[in-house]
Parts: C-alpha cells; sequence; structure tokens
C-alpha cells in the first residue's frame, strides 16, 4: 500500500503512522543508537505496540513516519508532551541504522512546530552517544543549554543526555524563509 504524503521535503516526507509501519520501526529501535526514546520499557513488539497506541491517542503528541523518496519507512518523528499553555514541545525520533543522517526531517518537524502549531519552544534531549546527530542540530541552530548527568541508562551503564533547544523568535529570524523556499512549502498542501 502507498503511503501517503502528508508533508513533503526534499528527499524525504512524513506521513501518517500505520500499522506495517510499526515492526519496521521497533526494529530501528532493536537495532539503532539513532534515536531519543530514552526511558520507555520496550523490550517486546507488543511493549512497543502500546506504548506507540498511546502516544497516537494523546493530544499532546503529534507523530509521524518518515519515509525516502522510495516511499520506504526511514524513521518516525514527533512533537511529544505538547503544552498548549507554554507552546513548547519535545522532539523524539527513531532513525534506521546505517543510514545517512539527514538534516531535513528535523527542518520539517520543527517547521510544523512553529508554524502550524504555534510552539515558542521545542527541544531535544540527546544521548551523548549521538555525536554525529550533536552537529546536525547545532545546524539547524538549536542552541545547547546543558548536560542531564547520568539521565538515561543503555546497555546497563548510565550515560549523559545533552539537551538542547530552539525558540520561535530564533527560528523565525534565522530559519523560516530559507524552509519556505527550500520546501517550496507555498505548494505542500498543509
Amino acid at each position: 500500500m502507498s503511503a501517503p504524503k502528508f508533508f513533503n521535503g526534499g528527499k524525504i516526507f512524513f506521513s501518517p503512522v500505520n500499522k506495517d509501519d510499526i515492526i519496521i520501526i521497533f526494529s530501528f529501535l532493536k537495532n539503532s543508537q539513532l534515536n531519543n526514546l530514552y526511558n520507555a520499557k520496550l523490550e517486546t513488539l507488543k511493549d512497543f505496540r502500546n506504548e506507540l497506541k498511546k502516544n497516537l491517542k494523546s493530544e499532546h503528541n503529534i507523530v509521524f513516519m518518515i519515509k525516502n523518496i522510495k516511499r520506504q519507512t526511514v524513521g518516525m518523528i514527533g512533537l511529544y508532551n505538547i503544552d498548549f499553555i507554554c507552546h513548547s514541545a519535545e522532539i523524539k525520533f527513531i532513525f534506521a541504522k546505517n543510514k545517512s543522517i539527514s538534516l531535513e526531517p528535523i527542518e520539517l518537524i520543527v517547521f510544523y512546530g512553529f508554524d502550524r502549531i504555534n510552539l515558542n519552544r521545542i527541544s531535544i534531549d540527546l544521548s551523548v552517544l549521538n555525536k554525529n546527530f550533536k552537529k546536525l542540530l547545532m545546524q539547524a541552530r538549536f542552541k545547547f543549554e546543558g548536560i542531564l548527568r547520568e539521565s538515561i541508562n543503555y546497555n546497563n551503564k548510565n550515560y549523559n543526555l545533552m539537551k538542547f533547544s530552539i525558540l520561535r523568535d530564533e527560528y523565525f529570524v534565522d530559519l523560516y524563509n530559507v524552509y519556505k523556499e527550500k520546501f517550496n512549502l507555498n505548494k505542500t498542501g498543509l
């Protein structure tokens, strides 16, 4: 079945979550450090399915599948813990192992958060294990806020988390026109 395109980038697009994607995303979670779903107990496919269903039902989360131009699922990304009073949210993601990490999913979700749901602040927590992703966040103009010491446990070892964020004013000054042109956002139908 062909996934509907919800939000188009150049090399990827977002689409709604469907049941066929769940097994693929679970395999990414088990075989990749390219995620920030840290503190969830997701040992089995059933656990993952239940957690994802809960997240999809919540009005405080917006979750998308990331598809490449061949319509293959290459990840999942979303805005979680959306606070409609403070206008803030967190990005959570899972990317396929051994895929080149692209800035595009972050750019698209940031655009969506600021331009479509009127957020003021978008943050992301990142394990110190994800050094390459840190460089991408800096390219996307996220600001490093600090370290959350030994905040996660991965393979029975505690690791620090790095906290990053971007504010609405920073986005509109530095990035809005760039993203609008890059993704031809006047023609996306959003």
